[in-house]
């Protein structure tokens, strides 16, 4: 897998992929949702379970109630956790941090009836020893504050920095670039955008995420993913298993594989060895 010609490719062999990431599973989050579902792209939702139905301080609405966690999945979003209630995971002892995230995750899980294997860490705050904490828990991957302003998939899936924050003032520009990309076209690129959707009830300024999507739609170049979908997909592209002389591989995941070798799209199917 490290054969400099041997690179991953999305599904329909595309090289750029797009997703998002929203906080706190509060009642902004639904008409998110619908602007979202409105142009086709997809999210992910970090949810505090141990809130559900509390009221919002900082500004008018509520926590979401367990049932409304359906209608944000329906548009083929995803719902990830946030912690049970918040908490900065660093501080705590390793028990309570477990709990923290897995009692969130368990919650979750028992409303959705599906794996939640994803998760935004709290305040962004996280060390070694919570990936640690959550790597042995099961989940997959964590999302950070880190903004990189770059389009790069993630070497760590439990520390992943997004591209940026909806309020970064070169968010545009960045989004221009991402999609006018043709130089890279030898590495797969991610643009992921992250936030609170409460900022724009605060802020009075939906038009910011208007505008993004309608720019970032309908782009058959570009693969619209949730957070767990995207990482799902990386493991299977990492778990290729290629023959000493490059002349054969093997997909052992569940699902296919897209890539490019020496000039060619090819597609490892899944469960499958083929010749190169």
């Amino acid at each position: 897998m490290a054969d400099p010609s041997f690179y991953m490719r999305y599904p329909g062999f595309r090289n750029k992929a797009l997703t998002l990431s929203y906080d706190d599973g509060i009642t902004p989050d639904l008409y998110l949702a619908d602007i979202l579902n409105r142009y086709g792209l997809k999210c992910t939702f970090n949810v505090n379970a141990g809130y559900f139905g509390h009221p919002m301080t900082r500004v008018p609405g509520r926590r979401l109630y367990a049932e409304e966690l359906t209608t944000l999945m329906a548009g083929g979003h995803e719902i990830a956790a946030h912690g049970y209630k918040h908490k900065w995971l660093s501080s705590l002892p390793s028990p309570q941090a477990l709990y923290e995230v897995l009692c969130d995750r368990r919650r979750l899980e028992s409303v959705t009836g599906a794996p939640v294997t994803g998760l935004a860490y709290a305040m962004g705050d996280y060390d070694e020893r919570v990936i640690s904490l959550l790597r042995k828990a099961g989940f997959a991957y964590a999302r950070t504050v880190v903004s990189t302003r770059a389009f790069r998939t993630p070497t760590e899936p439990l520390a992943w920095h997004p591209t940026c924050h909806h309020a970064d003032a070169r968010l545009m520009e960045l989004a221009e670039s991402f999609v006018n990309n043709t130089k890279d076209n030898d590495r797969p690129l991610l643009f992921y955008l992250w936030g609170h959707s409460y900022e724009f009830v605060e802020r009075d300024n939906w038009d910011v995420i208007e505008r993004f999507a309608d720019h970032m739609a309908g782009r058959e170049e570009l693969w619209y993913v949730t957070n767990g979908a995207f990482i799902s997909y990386m493991n299977a592209y990492r778990s290729l298993r290629l023959s000493a002389d490059g002349g054969t591989v093997y997909n052992p995941s569940a699902q296919d594989v897209y890539f490019f070798y020496h000039g060619d799209n090819r597609i490892a199917p899944a469960g499958k060895q083929i010749k190169l």
